[in-house]
């Protein structure tokens, strides 16, 4: 399944991935390609476009195009949340639920090395960890065994629009990606290009690119360790000794508080363990007296 917005990216994505197709199925492999598009309702005429386009590309293709709409705007007001935010959740749900409906194992997104580049800038400013800097994930495993896939994250938006016009694919162009009315549009307008000012044309997404996949094999290894740890804990009340908490490294030791807390909260965006919780709860393990229990856990 390929997430179809109708821009530049994920145009050449759907292309690229029904030539592949095509290919392997003239050696006899049985392969289908489909493809989604929500429309988020937030553009009014502008999304209308976006649909009609993305209905006209996958007529021309052959491919089965499934089409979802949602409110977005009252999403957002009802939730508190920001429009991108609650866009995200919706274009998500409504792709796994794509994917389950029509039994397809692989969902393919077109983000680039440039959102992976404003993304670890993103969290770099909301004082981010390890985890966090590994940015974008290549591949994330989804809900039944299915698989999220990014092929393009090692691409630069010059890379893609080179291949826009190389295979002379039309595409459209979301207007409020042309604004600074959030977060990630500021630095793709205002820090990209004082970046690459100075080290040059996609040297800075190239870059981030490098050290996201480092800091996320640094986090694959700690999260392993911490994993060991835990499993081998004997504590019939589920609970984590702080003992473990005093002699481990606290890159270790956090991952441990952060593997019970899934496994006795349902973690979502909203509730989760940030960097103070983190370093709250390990502050209170490590000078725990030998013995002691304490029932007042900093909220």
């Amino acid at each position: 399944l390929v997430a179809l917005s109708g821009g530049a990216d994920s145009r050449l994505l759907l292309e690229l991935t029904v030539r592949a197709v095509l290919a392997r199925r003239s050696t006899g492999e049985r392969v289908t390609v489909e493809a989604a598009h929500l429309n988020h309702g937030i553009r009014g005429d502008e999304a209308d476009r976006d649909e009609a386009f993305c209905r006209a590309v996958c007529d021309r293709l052959g491919v089965r195009l499934t089409v979802g709409q949602v409110d977005i705007p009252t999403l957002a007001a009802a939730s508190g949340q920001s429009e991108e935010t609650e866009a995200r959740a919706a274009r998500y749900a409504f792709l796994t639920r794509t994917m389950a409906d029509r039994s397809l194992p692989v969902l393919l997104t077109a983000h680039n090395a440039d959102d992976g580049l404003e993304t670890l800038l993103h969290h770099l400013l909301r004082g981010s960890g390890t985890r966090g800097m590994g940015g974008i994930p290549p591949t994330r495993s989804l809900e039944d065994g299915r698989v999220l896939v990014r092929p393009f994250l090692g691409w630069t938006r010059r890379d893609i629009l080179a291949a826009c016009r190389e295979y002379g694919l039309d595409f459209v162009t979301d207007s409020t990606n042309l604004t600074d009315s959030c977060t990630r549009n500021r630095l793709r307008h205002g820090v990209t290009p004082i970046l690459e000012s100075i080290a040059g044309k996609d040297v800075p997404q190239r870059a981030a690119a490098r050290l996201a996949a480092a800091a996320r094999e640094d986090d694959e290894a700690l999260t392993a360790l911490a994993a060991e740890r835990y499993q081998a804990i004997e504590n019939p009340c589920g609970g984590i000794p702080c003992t473990l908490l005093q002699r481990e490294p606290a890159a270790i030791a956090k991952r441990i508080l952060l593997l019970s807390y899934a496994d006795h909260v349902a973690v979502t965006p909203d509730r989760t363990l940030s960097a103070y919780h983190l370093d709250a709860l390990l502050s209170l393990g490590r000078e725990a007296r030998e013995g002691a229990v304490s029932d007042q856990l900093p909220t």
